[in-house]
């Protein structure tokens, strides 16, 4: 949203903006639960100023998110918190709008990970996307554009993650490893190994990692492999600490080590 562009939801939000007193909030609840469209609407336009304010906040640190994206999801988020707003259990409907749009935003926050920059940016997010590809079945980008509504950049992207060739990683001593190996050790990935290695990699986390968190984690772990600090790194992403971090990726890639050994195994029989 441009600043005119804000100045004239500003300006806009003014006109039907309005407070009530304790009285008048319980008044318009009783009409809102018999059914008043127009209760229910000066409640939500009591609450525009205070989406638009917990917007602003949030937009400090997510540049990458348009703020316009924030508002309207935050309206829609006030629209569902008054819905479901009880006089009985809070006083202010403003107390309840508040916790849902908060959450909305968090989630959106997290959710803006699809400006992803590289293929190593795989997100829990991601993930879920890259299911919702799938089950088109389909490989049409309009096709999965029209079923998910996903935008056409981030399909691209994801499919050129799911398709990629998959290529074996040969050692300095000519002996080929598997990606597994291949990630443990490096300090950096070459360009020309991301698309075949990552795309297994992947696959395999698909398969063999069930809890989400630990998922989320070793993703935000693949991110940052580039960087001599990536446990610190993603302990920041994630809240935990750099031991919880560590720790987590050992047993981690213990499990991808065990699931491609029993892959081998059960090629090789």
């Amino acid at each position: 949203m441009t600043l005119d562009g804000e100045y004239q939801y500003s300006q806009e939000v003014a006109k039907v903006y309005r407070t009530f007193s304790d009285e008048e909030m319980n008044e318009l609840f009783q009409e809102k639960e018999q059914g008043s469209i127009a209760a229910r609407d000066l409640l939500i336009n009591s609450c525009l100023p205070l989406v638009k304010s917990i917007a602003e906040k949030f937009r400090k640190n997510n540049k990458h998110i348009d703020f316009l994206d924030m508002v309207q999801e935050g309206n829609l988020e006030l629209i569902k918190a008054v819905n479901d707003w009880d006089y009985n259990i809070a006083s202010k409907v403003t107390t309840v709008a508040s916790y849902y749009i908060t959450n909305r935003l968090i989630d959106l926050c997290k959710e803006g990970s699809y400006l992803m920059k590289n293929r190593l940016d795989i997100t829990r997010y991601a993930w879920d996307d890259m299911k919702r590809i799938k089950e088109v079945k389909t490989e049409d980008v309009d096709t999965i554009e029209k079923e998910t509504g996903l935008s056409h950049k981030r399909i691209v992207l994801l499919l050129s993650i799911m398709t990629a060739k998959r290529r074996s990683i040969s050692s300095p001593n000519g002996s080929t490893r598997n990606f597994v190996d291949f990630i443990e050790d490096q300090e950096s990935i070459p360009d020309t190994n991301i698309d075949g290695c990552l795309a297994d990699l992947l696959a395999v986390v698909e398969n063999t990692v069930e809890d989400e968190d630990v998922k989320g984690m070793f993703n935000i772990w693949l991110k940052n492999i580039k960087y001599n600090n990536r446990a610190r790194r993603t302990a920041a992403e994630t809240g935990v600490s750099v031991g919880e971090v560590s720790k987590t990726i050992r047993q981690t890639k213990k499990k991808l080590r065990e699931a491609v050994q029993a892959q081998r195994e059960s090629s090789n029989a």
